[in-house]
């Protein structure tokens, strides 16, 4: 995948996952929870500091209801 449209897909994954998290009133450590996942990456994944691989963007789709 382009770097470039990888890195968009990324940017919108971030603000679902975002809205999604407002919506239930949630903090990152019950994402985490929620997800099965660390803290730490669910951190880096908003502050975006890692792009969100392949297999935990599929995961998050699925566990969190999201729509491309």
């Amino acid at each position: 995948m382009d770097k470039e449209i990888e890195k968009q897909h990324n940017e919108k994954l971030v603000k679902q996952i975002v809205a999604y998290m407002a919506e239930r009133n949630w903090k990152n450590y019950q994402l985490s929870n929620y997800l099965g996942t660390t803290e730490g990456n669910v951190s880096r994944w908003l502050n975006r500091k890692n792009v969100i691989g392949p297999a935990w963007r599929e995961l998050l789709r699925i566990k969190l209801n999201l729509k491309d």
